[in-house]
């Protein structure tokens, strides 16, 4: 019966021939270890949930907007690594995911928080495993997507920024509107229409991007 499911755990999680010889090497150079489950832990928990992980801190911070969409593009893409038989390569790592989640929050400290003079004082520490785990993603994200993340203090001023532009743009679009209504002449009229059009344009653009913060 032991052998029946470790089969069908290889069948369909190595499904190709090269995945499926390695599997089954990697099966047998741990059969001593926790003998019946250590198999098992190492070949499906510890591999499973770093690659689980791994796609979770991905996609939580690529796809902002809604949760269900992350938790559907991390099963998306899991059973993709199965179908295309890249299961194996997750096995070696599985066996050292907390290092090297650890490893890539150190490098995404070092890197970015430092250089931005952020390593130290208050608000500038970080936790070990939370810290670690939000740089990773992080760090992962800029990896994948090509984007550098904003420190929370700078997108928080950025934000500001783009409010106060906005405000002032409904000044201008209220003093067009008033001055309108001075106005008899059509070409003059037009002429102001289309700036309060341009002024809308440019408000429109500055809120979107306030709200891709």
């Amino acid at each position: 019966m032991e052998f029946e499911l470790m089969d069908m755990l290889v069948q369909f999680l190595c499904p190709t021939s090269n995945a499926a010889s390695s599997c089954q090497s990697f099966i047998s150079s741990h059969s001593s270890v926790m003998p019946p489950f250590g198999q098992y832990i190492y070949f499906l928990f510890f591999p499973t949930v770093f690659l689980l992980f791994f796609l979770w801190i991905v996609f939580k911070d690529a796809i902002k907007a809604n949760k269900g969409i992350s938790l559907i593009a991390t099963i998306a893409v899991y059973v993709f690594i199965i179908i295309q038989g890249l299961y194996p390569i997750f096995l070696a790592l599985g066996e050292l995911w907390i290092v090297v989640i650890f490893l890539l929050g150190f490098f995404y400290v070092l890197i970015h928080r430092f250089r931005k003079g952020d390593g130290g004082g208050k608000g500038g520490g970080m936790t070990a495993a939370g810290g670690a785990t939000t740089a990773a993603g992080s760090w992962i994200k800029e990896a994948m997507f090509g984007t550098t993340p904003l420190d929370p203090r700078e997108r928080l001023r950025q934000k500001k920024l783009l409010q106060d532009q906005i405000r002032i743009l409904d000044a201008q679009i209220k003093e067009q509107s008033d001055e309108m209504k001075g106005v008899s002449g059509d070409r003059e009229r037009s002429e102001i229409r289309a700036k309060i059009s341009q002024l809308q344009t440019d408000r429109k653009a500055l809120e979107i991007k306030a709200k891709s913060l």
